[in-house]
C-alpha cells in the first residue's frame, strides 16, 4: 500500500533532521528532480542529491523542521507544506 503525499513528505522531513540519507534516496526515482527554491538550488539524480544532504550535514550539526502549515488539493497527489527549519552550526 502507497502512503499519502503527506506522508510521504512528514517521513521526507523526518529522514532529513535525523540524517537519514537511505530512506530519503529510498522516497526518489532515480532521475528525480530536486529544487530548494529558496536558495535556488536546482539537482538532477540520485547523486547530486546525495551530495547536496551530506554537505548540508557535514556544515550543521542538526537540522530541524517543524510548524508545518499543510494545503492539500483536490486530486490525491496535490499537497504543498510552509515550514521553519532551523539548523545548528557546528561548535
Amino acid at each position: 500500500m502507497n502512503s499519502s503525499p503527506r506522508q510521504n513528505v512528514t517521513d521526507y522531513f523526518n529522514f532529513v533532521d535525523s540524517k537519514n540519507l537511505p530512506s530519503i534516496l529510498n522516497l526518489m526515482t532515480e532521475d528525480c528532480s530536486f529544487n530548494v527554491e529558496t536558495h535556488g538550488v536546482k539537482l538532477q539524480g540520485l547523486d547530486q542529491i546525495s551530495t547536496m544532504f551530506k554537505r548540508l550535514w557535514d556544515n550543521y550539526e542538526w537540522v530541524k523542521h517543524d510548524q508545518f502549515e499543510w494545503v492539500e488539493g483536490s486530486l490525491d497527489q496535490d499537497i504543498a507544506v510552509r515550514f521553519k527549519v532551523t539548523n545548528k552550526l557546528h561548535d
